[in-house]
């Protein structure tokens, strides 16, 4: 079953890398640079999650930035670099966890690799990815601090507002290690890492896009 689900993601994702380039060569693509600000939620999912989900006292806040580059019109490159805040709640109180994190994510434009237009006002975007974090609890005795290396997925929605500008709706899944908030798993029913989903919003910016826009006044003048 796995099997069959690859090679239909691939075939699809194939067929539309060939479909993006006879666009491409119709409407000629120029490789960008992407600069970006997002701020959003996060929920922590460790060890006990059971007894707190849905509560809100899992719930931190997040703030980063982001550089993009995008290759072609389906494929790119992005890092996201910034602060995130935590809450894990644990068996007498609760832990916060306080991270720096820079990941780097691949990512493929769904909305181009099925239909490459240029101007298009809205981009579903899938992305996958890695990166380092190195969490700290100042308010948990004997907590000790280590570099974790997730790995990490999502789905983005890019929505035009202007020329140079775009709305960015992100959905994230982040694997970290099992001792990331201090209190590894005891007993072979747990899971060996715990799980962060995110949320957020931001704007981006879009360089090549703005020069164009540029090139494209003066030879009107």
């Amino acid at each position: 079953m796995k099997k069959t689900i690859y090679i239909l993601l691939f075939s699809f994702l194939f067929a539309g890398i060939l479909n993006a380039q006879h666009y491409y060569k119709k409407y000629p693509f120029k490789p960008e640079l992407v600069l970006g600000l997002h701020t959003g939620l996060n929920y922590y999912i460790g060890e006990h999650f059971k007894d707190y989900i849905p509560s809100l006292t899992a719930m931190g806040f997040q703030g980063k930035g982001s550089i993009a580059y995008r290759f072609t019109p389906v494929l790119g490159v992005r890092t996201f670099f910034g602060m995130a805040n935590m809450n894990w709640p644990g068996d007498e109180s609760i832990v916060n966890l306080r991270a720096p994190n820079l990941t780097v994510d691949i990512t493929c434009n769904l909305s181009n690799a099925y239909n490459y237009i240029e101007d298009r006002k809205t981009n579903l975007i899938i992305f996958a990815g890695t990166g380092i974090s190195n969490p700290s609890a100042d308010n948990t005795e004997g907590y000790d601090s280590h570099i974790y290396i997730p790995i990490r997925g999502g789905l983005q929605s890019d929505i035009k507002l202007t020329e140079n500008l775009e709305l960015n709706i992100i959905a994230e899944i982040n694997v970290v290690g099992d001792s990331y908030n201090g209190n590894p798993a005891v007993g072979t029913s747990n899971t060996p890492f715990d799980l962060i989903p995110g949320f957020s919003l931001g704007i981006s910016y879009h360089i090549a896009t703005t020069k164009r826009i540029l090139l494209k006044k003066r030879a009107e003048q």
